[in-house]
């Protein structure tokens, strides 16, 4: 038996106890059970390093990448900004959305169109960058 067929076997079992105690309602064993995988990542992790060894050119892992670095903002700071300038449009009217705080030209396009999503529905609004200035919104319907 190779040693990625041991971890293997090891996972299985603990993976099987588990089903069985979800089957049977035993939620304080089948949450003991999960613990208990959950403290073995190193055998997870020991059994992709033995399948990296045997394909190396195999990325089995990525890692985790923020696409959107929030940095000092508190979540639905943009979206409050964005909503408030957005709130009293009527189909036809344009408004400039100018940047606010330290947010990149794609962030703030980015969300001034999901706001105008989230309010109009999609097909209802346009945007638009304007260099130096923000993004304009236009209300279609």
């Amino acid at each position: 038996m190779t040693k990625i067929d041991e971890h293997a076997e090891l996972l299985r079992d603990a993976a099987n106890k588990l089903v069985g105690e979800l089957k049977r309602k035993d939620w304080m064993a089948a949450k003991a059970t999960a613990s208990n995988i959950s403290k073995h990542r190193s055998v997870i992790l020991a059994i992709i390093e033995a399948v990296e060894e045997l394909q190396p050119t195999a990325a089995l892992v990525q890692p985790l990448k923020r696409r959107y670095p929030n940095g000092h903002k508190r979540s639905g700071d943009l979206s409050r900004y964005i909503a408030a300038q957005l709130q009293h449009l009527k189909p036809g009217e344009v408004v400039l959305v100018r940047p606010s705080g330290d947010f990149t030209e794609e962030r703030l396009r980015s969300a001034s169109a999901a706001q105008a999503g989230r309010m109009w529905g999609l097909g209802n609004y346009i945007t638009a960058w304007v260099p130096g200035e923000g993004v304009e919104v236009m209300r279609v319907k």
